[in-house]
């Protein structure tokens, strides 16, 4: 192979790594029909669309889809190498009474709750922080399954609060990372516990202390190595921030 030939063989790998890499897509065919196991799955174009809270479902999916590229993309550089594998994370919205949540699953899906989307309109006083947080959030469960750090099929309450807790760690590091940690996100934080945390130790969330002080852990941790020159990464932050 001569030097030429060598040199462009190079530009083709470079320009093309990304499709290689986990790559958040939008659930409208059917390769992520099957990862979204949701009784009320949404395609329509919006959802309330004859009230004032209009959610128009692909403008957020997009959201959901560029700020994943982003995160994922400063991971790779990073030097994270699961994250070069190539699969893809299905995103979507669902719909139903049950929908004021937010998940992810083992199949590499991530769904928003139709109504959750609502309430950050009408019910938040943070809401757009903490779509943000809850987004992260959810993706970090997303690496526990690639990475093997899951809680996993028949995991103890104990081992399902580490796993919910990590996850708010590592939303606070990706707020950092993505430069969405500002004056008012604490405030974000200790919205998104209060509504989401537990009332009691013995559940498989972690109460709202416990998940508003995992989410400090994180933000602190980051700065800290952030100030080091560390380049953070999936496994540096399994291994050393969130552990």
């Amino acid at each position: 192979m001569n030097k030429s030939f060598r040199y462009f063989y190079f530009l083709i790998l470079l320009f093309s790594a990304h499709s290689f890499a986990l790559t958040p897509y939008i659930a409208s065919d059917s390769e992520c029909s099957h990862r979204l196991r949701l009784d009320h799955f949404v395609l329509e174009p919006t959802i309330f669309n004859k009230t004032p809270f209009e959610v128009k479902t692909y403008q957020v999916m997009y959201k959901m889809q560029d700020e994943l590229d982003s995160l994922i993309a400063q991971l790779i550089s990073n030097g994270d190498r699961e994250l070069r594998k190539n699969k893809k994370v299905c995103l979507g919205i669902f719909g139903g009474d049950n929908s004021n949540r937010a998940y992810a699953n083992g199949y590499y899906a991530i769904a928003y709750g139709a109504n959750l989307l609502k309430n950050f309109k009408t019910n938040y006083q943070y809401g757009d922080d903490v779509f943000y947080i809850i987004l992260f959030h959810e993706f970090a469960h997303t690496l526990q399954y690639l990475y093997g750090e899951n809680a996993g099929v028949g995991a103890s309450l104990h081992e399902q609060k580490l796993a919910e807790l990590q996850a708010d760690c590592m939303s606070a590091v990706f707020m950092k990372m993505q430069n969405r940690y500002h004056s008012q996100t604490k405030n974000a934080f200790a919205e998104f516990t209060r509504r989401f945390g537990a009332l009691k130790s013995n559940t498989g969330y972690g109460t709202r202390s416990e998940r508003f002080a995992a989410a400090e852990h994180g933000r602190e941790q980051y700065e800290k190595y952030s100030r080091q020159g560390v380049r953070i990464n999936s496994q540096f932050i399994f291994d050393n921030i969130c552990n």
